[in-house]
């Protein structure tokens, strides 16, 4: 699930992105996508948009994400290419940076701006793309 915001004009978005996984530098060092926890945990995903008006919640048209559906192949490719970015950024820099990835991002996870522990996230542009929001 994830929070959704109406605008002003009514157009409804996500209201932030959604966390993935743990990023261990570890596991980035050793494993390229196809054999990451971080595509195993998006190879099926439901998704489902939410709106909360005070006590009220409700529920919008929910997506599934499949791996294995033809009509995603694009998307895994995008996420693959974002992961591999963010990746060999690590491996060769040492470096992990919030602004790799298109649709697949890592950054810090926690409160404030000293946490030292980090995540995959899918951004806004994703949910925007793939997830009907306005239909």
């Amino acid at each position: 699930m994830f929070p959704v915001k109406k605008l002003k004009n009514g157009a409804v978005v996500p209201k932030e992105s959604i966390a993935v996984t743990m990023l261990s530098t570890d596991e980035l060092s050793k494993n390229d996508f196809k054999s990451s926890k971080c595509c195993k945990k998006m190879s099926r995903m439901l998704l489902v948009p939410y709106y909360r008006n005070g006590d009220n919640i409700t529920f919008m048209n929910p997506k599934i994400i499949d791996r294995d559906c033809a009509e995603f192949v694009e998307l895994f490719n995008t996420f693959e290419s974002d992961y591999n970015q963010i990746r060999t950024n690590f491996i060769e820099n040492g470096v992990l940076q919030s602004e790799t990835g298109t649709l697949l991002q890592n950054r810090t996870k926690g409160t404030g701006h000293g946490s030292t522990t980090r995540a995959f996230y899918l951004r806004p542009a994703f949910m925007k793309q793939f997830v009907p929001l306005n239909s």
